[in-house]
């Protein structure tokens, strides 16, 4: 852009040189002649980059609209399979997320805070989001520890069975880790279960 002003404020003045002088002047002319055709290359250039920096930012512009249209749908996905997960043990609960804040937020039994939720329910919700944040990623494995610590039998063999029914059409590689009776889960083609020793006391 400099360059293009500088040699057309320079064919300016040789124009000016020009109708002073007449134009008997040959090496004059011929300056001005070069000047003329630098500004043209010049010019042609400037154009060339002007017409590639707009259609960057129509680029640009429809990428950012499509990204956010895909974080929306992300963000929606989530959410519904949350409420999904949760409905199948008939828990009613909504989740909240702020992607400019960052937060998430549980609320259950009519957006009463997951503060006033048993340890095992929070720990079920929990779980919940998991599941649903699985739902919406392509990785070649995942892993949960110890997911059912604070559940009685009853809530930690349904959501253990939960997991199980959520990975058996999927061939990633997932890994539960717990310290609590792994007895009621079968083996299968695609279920290894490993089981450690006790401890010696």
């Amino acid at each position: 852009m400099k360059d293009l002003e500088e040699t057309h404020q320079k064919i300016i003045f040789l124009e000016m040189e020009l109708n002073t002088m007449g134009k008997d002047s040959l090496l004059l002319t011929n300056e001005y002649m070069k000047k003329k055709e630098e500004y043209s290359q010049y010019r042609a250039l400037h154009k060339k980059i002007s017409e590639m920096y707009e259609a960057n930012k129509k680029v640009i512009k429809l990428s950012q609209i499509a990204f956010n249209k895909f974080i929306n749908l992300a963000l929606t996905r989530v959410v519904e399979h949350f409420e999904i997960v949760l409905s199948l043990r008939k828990i009613e609960g909504s989740l909240d997320i702020d992607p400019e804040a960052k937060n998430i937020v549980i609320n259950m039994f009519n957006n009463i805070s997951t503060s006033c939720a048993s340890g095992g329910e929070r720990t079920f919700a929990t779980v919940a989001l998991i599941i649903a944040l699985w739902k919406n990623m392509n990785l070649p494995f995942y892993s949960i520890d110890e997911y059912d610590v604070y559940m009685d039998n009853v809530n930690r063999v349904a959501t253990t069975d939960l997991l199980m029914a959520v990975i058996e059409n999927r061939k990633n590689q997932y890994i539960f880790l717990t310290p609590q009776d792994v007895s009621h889960i079968k083996s299968a083609p695609n279920v290894k279960i490993v089981q450690l020793k006790e401890p010696r006391s």
